[in-house]
């Protein structure tokens, strides 16, 4: 994860994040139970997409694999709104929820969940710290650096 984000950031800009995926999660799980009672039939093929919908938010609350979780929301309600479009198969949505959630899952794809998530707690920077002066350990602090 350090790889895609050059950074975690916290204070105002993590604060701002975390609310952006509070609001994500919620409106995954409202819609994703608001579907699930709308389909006539339970089959695997029609709760699919709710089950998934519902562990992404999950995981986006979380801030854990949050690119991955992004990117399975876009998809799913990518393939949403094209079956809005056809009419043909699923619930009917509006496509204009789908686009938005879509969007809000872009965006913390594209930009990271933040300082305040399980992804910078295990993938954020890491601290090393290298000992200076005598073999004992005497005298100087260690200089620390970040990686």
């Amino acid at each position: 994860m350090q790889r895609l984000y050059s950074e975690f950031p916290a204070a105002y800009p993590g604060l701002g994040l975390l609310l952006l995926r509070l609001v994500t999660c919620g409106i995954l799980i409202k819609f994703g139970r608001v579907t699930a009672t709308l389909e006539e039939s339970h089959t695997v093929a029609k709760s699919l997409p709710t089950d998934l919908l519902i562990a992404a938010g999950v995981l986006i609350l979380a801030g854990f694999l949050t690119p991955i979780a992004g990117l399975l929301v876009a998809a799913v309600e990518g393939i949403g709104i094209l079956q809005t479009i056809n009419s043909a198969i699923g619930v009917e949505r509006d496509w204009i929820n789908s686009v938005l959630i879509a969007g809000a899952a872009s965006t913390l794809t594209l930009t990271g969940p933040g300082g305040f998530s399980l992804d910078a707690r295990i993938f954020g920077p890491k601290r090393f710290c290298i000992p200076m002066g005598n073999p004992a350990g005497e005298g100087r602090r260690p200089r620390c650096t970040h990686s």
